[in-house]
């Protein structure tokens, strides 16, 4: 027993499978072996984890399978901007039907200030017309009276006619100021027939000419309208046919 422990001390402790080798002439570090077994040595485990090389097949599926994910993103692109257009397509729409329904009482709004301007300038006229009248029948017979100097004193006095015409200038724009307007005289040249609802006869004139019956022979004052209404009827002179035969002698 004592033999074996020298021979230990001698030889120093025993090497653990596995462990590094030092020899005692160079100092080196051995480095144990490997076996198959060894954790440490990790080749043949990430020769057994790496995927097989990609084949054709796989890069077809993969292409296929972005392809379908963009046409699904694009999809649901498509259908929200879809749901937006059929929005906006309804506000538009309900946008026009408002829009009519404002111009349909626009347009009644105008109808109604036209109705209110209408009654109100006809009152306002008609009232103006009930202080006026009287004051209108004088100038007009003024005026009347004016023409009838006119036509006495044509051959006569120039001198006089020439005032009596600058008078009835001045009296006919005071009565255009005040809405009394004087209307176009009738032209006796063109035959015209007698209107009792605008003309007044103040003088018959006899003729011999069937075709001149009724018509009006000279017009001797103008008519004259307030607003849309005449106010004083022409004053005419109308031919009437007289079928006179000769007197017969006694035999």
């Amino acid at each position: 027993m004592s033999t074996q422990k020298h021979e230990a001390e001698l030889t120093g402790p025993a090497e653990e499978p596995g462990a590094a080798t030092v020899r005692p002439d160079d100092g080196a570090v051995a480095e144990p072996p490997t076996s198959p077994q060894d954790p440490d040595n990790g080749t043949d485990d990430l020769q057994a984890a790496a995927p097989p090389p990609d084949g054709p097949e796989q890069d077809h599926e993969r292409v296929e399978d972005a392809l379908s994910t963009d046409a699904t993103q694009n999809g649901i692109e498509d259908s929200l901007l879809g749901e937006r257009f059929d929005l906006m397509e309804e506000r538009l729409e309900h946008m026009a039907q408002r829009l009519n329904v404002l111009a349909t009482q626009s347009r009644r709004v105008t109808d109604i200030n036209a109705e209110l301007h209408r009654e109100l300038t006809k009152k306002r006229d008609d009232a103006l017309l009930d202080l006026m009248r009287p004051a209108f029948a004088g100038l007009v017979r003024l005026l009347g009276n004016i023409d009838a100097s006119i036509a006495r004193l044509q051959d006569n006095n120039a001198d006089t006619v020439d005032l009596l015409i600058a008078h009835r200038i001045t009296l006919s724009n005071a009565l255009q100021d005040s809405g009394l307007i004087e209307m176009p005289a009738t032209q006796p040249e063109t035959a015209v027939i007698f209107a009792p609802d605008s003309q007044e006869i103040v003088d018959v004139r006899a003729t011999d000419d069937s075709a001149l019956d009724q018509t009006v022979a000279e017009v001797v004052q103008p008519g004259f309208a307030f607003g849309d209404r005449q106010l004083f009827r022409e004053k005419v002179a109308v031919y009437r046919y007289t079928n006179a035969q000769p007197e017969e002698k006694d035999q």
